[in-house]
């Protein structure tokens, strides 16, 4: 018998909440953070960079290289969701020092994060846009506010 006599491929596409996800690399993210993904409808596909927002806004090649990247996964995979989050004590951003206290630190990437958010709208209008704060403890601020004005 030929190899491949009987193999169905099985679909992993379509699940409608399911996420593409831009966040900074750093290992110290929690589990939460693709437990949190995963929650909102299954498959989860990371679209990682050291800094992550603060790459994608600031180093315009490496930015374009994520928008491909989220696009080939939403080409596969078929997500309706794009998850943009930033982290507590990012490095790339100079740290928890770089901020006069967590409120501050906490604006600030809520900022950045409208920033990036408004460039993801313009190239996947169709997408749901998710933006939300990972603090080290594992607890994620989603800023619903910012879905209103995007």
């Amino acid at each position: 018998s030929k190899i491949g006599d009987g193999m169905h491929m099985t679909s992993t596409t379509h699940t409608t909440g399911a996420t593409v996800r831009l966040t900074c690399g750093d290992g110290r993210l929690p589990r939460a953070l693709l437990d949190y993904a995963e929650a909102l409808g299954g498959l989860s596909d990371p679209v990682p960079a050291p800094g992550g927002v603060k790459k994608f806004l600031a180093d315009e090649a490496y930015g374009n290289k994520m928008l491909e990247d989220i696009a080939a996964y939403i080409q596969l995979h078929h997500q309706s969701i794009i998850l943009v989050l930033a982290h507590e004590d990012c490095g790339a951003y100079g740290g928890k020092q770089a901020f006069p206290d967590n409120v501050a630190e906490k604006e600030f990437h809520k900022q950045e994060l409208k920033k990036a958010a408004m460039l993801l709208r313009e190239r996947f209008p169709d997408k749901r846009i998710v933006t939300g704060f990972i603090f080290l403890d594992g607890t994620i601020e989603v800023f619903a506010d910012l879905a209103a004005v995007l």
